[in-house]
């Protein structure tokens, strides 16, 4: 039996290979110089905002300290915006608070806190691998616990990457495990994902003046990767291009194959097909190349996933395969459109003069 396959076909299978590769390839190359640059800064986003309290002098003094203890934390919970991440700067040690969608630091072992977990007054900490040699097993309950300032936390994650970075060096302690006098007393930062920190940061500072705080804002630290790096990568020029060059190419293609299907449209409507018919003999074989296009870029995907080419996180590069496949189908799809039109629009009568 003899297989003919057309330039089309041909056409379709590199570009819908191409697009959802150079999409995730993309996606992931962004996202690691990201993830890099974060964890240069101590795991902290370029787009922090750091902020001290100014009413931290006397806090020895502070009255009634186990009525004011939960102010802070009233603060957090009082908050609109759900998507944010507050921590507690101290040396190496980080007490964090979040809420919603929030960026953690990646684990090598355990968990890191639930949001309600990062209010709980039980010490619980998640620790850079450089502090592995000074945790203990306690002999009674098997818990892993560590002493850190004077205080025992029991450990619930390492965190780090196969590699040695910044983090190993961290340690994170929940925010409630902080009396209140230590709660007002340091530098803080608040961190997003999905929004605007300065919002965060503008939203908190007005609730914290209701209970009685000045939170004020502070310049954020330069860290030595923003000397180096500054604006030199360009990454949104170079995700310009990349879409503009794929746009231009699926377009030109899509157009060839308008352009070519005339001939098959009159053939299939002299024979006296339908519109439905004529449809899926021209599209059908374009659509089978296009998925045999998109199966091959997610082996490639595998490949990459299986040899550990991005140090992200497998939840990342799983993320960014599933969109970039689920938008070239999406684009694949679209052909079925200008196609159909065309299809509904051929006048035999005028094609036979």
């Amino acid at each position: 039996m003899r297989i003919s396959i057309s330039a089309n076909q041909i056409a379709s299978a590199l570009l819908f290979l191409c697009i959802p590769f150079s999409l995730f390839f993309q996606t992931c190359t962004l996202r690691e110089y990201d993830l890099n640059q974060k964890i240069d800064r101590g795991f902290i986003g370029n787009d922090a905002v750091f902020f001290a309290f100014s009413n931290q002098e006397g806090v020895d003094n502070v009255s009634n300290a186990n009525d004011e203890q939960t102010s802070i934390e009233e603060v957090f919970l009082s908050l609109q915006t759900e998507d944010f991440l507050v921590a507690k700067q101290s040396g190496t040690q980080r007490a964090v608070y979040y809420q919603g969608a929030a960026e953690t630091p990646p684990l090598l072992e355990g968990r890191f806190f639930t949001s309600k977990e990062c209010l709980s007054e039980e010490p619980l900490a998640v620790i850079g691998k450089s502090y592995q040699d000074m945790v203990r097993t306690e002999s009674e309950s098997g818990k892993t616990l560590i002493d850190l300032e004077g205080k025992t936390y029991e450990v619930i994650g390492i965190a780090g990457i196969d590699k040695t970075t910044t983090v190993d060096d961290l340690v994170y302690v929940n925010f409630g495990s902080l009396s209140y006098a230590e709660q007002l007393v340091g530098r803080y930062y608040i961190d997003t994902i999905n929004g605007s920190a300065e919002e965060v940061f503008s939203e908190f500072a007005g609730r914290a003046s209701e209970q009685g705080l000045d939170p004020v804002w502070i310049d954020v630290p330069v860290a030595a990767t923003d000397v180096i790096a500054g604006g030199v990568f360009m990454a949104g020029i170079i995700k310009a291009a990349i879409v503009l060059f794929l746009f231009i190419t699926y377009t030109c293609i899509m157009m060839l194959f308008l352009l070519t299907s005339d001939q098959k449209i009159s053939v299939y409507t002299l024979v006296g097909m339908n519109r439905g018919q004529t449809m899926r003999r021209i599209f059908s074989p374009i659509f089978l190349s296009g998925i045999g296009g998109i199966l091959m870029a997610s082996c490639g995907f595998y490949v990459i996933f299986a040899f550990h080419f991005f140090s992200l996180p497998n939840g990342s590069i799983l993320q960014a395969a599933v969109l970039s496949i689920s938008l070239t189908v999406i684009l694949l799809i679209a052909w079925v459109f200008p196609l159909l039109a065309k299809i509904r629009k051929y006048n035999l009568s005028e094609s036979l003069r």
